[in-house]
């Protein structure tokens, strides 16, 4: 039997490296398209900005619900689950990769 915990372990690493590093991109570029101004001093950023940043966060708030709606149609009961299963066990039984 082969194990695979460290790939499994790897992947959830690369994953999280994956959305924090897109996440610090989108935070950099956001900040790039509003004009932010480098090394900012507290209350003498232009209210048109601080406007802008909101703008962005109602749309990434709008953009993570929609994301969140989507589970509502993902639905798995314990029948779809074991027949999943049993097509799986069948493939393993006959090698077939498809």
């Amino acid at each position: 039997m082969r194990r695979s915990e460290g790939l499994l372990l790897s992947a959830d690493s690369l994953c999280r490296k994956l959305v924090s590093s897109v996440g610090i991109f989108i935070s950099g570029l956001t900040l790039t398209l509003i004009d932010f101004p480098r090394k900012a001093e507290r209350l003498a950023v232009p209210p048109q900005l601080v406007n802008k940043l909101a703008y962005g966060y109602v749309i990434m708030t709008v953009l993570y619900l929609i994301a969140l709606s989507m589970l509502y149609f993902y639905s798995i009961v314990r029948s779809t689950h074991e027949r999943n299963l049993a097509v799986l066990r069948r493939r393993a039984g006959t090698g077939t990769a498809t």
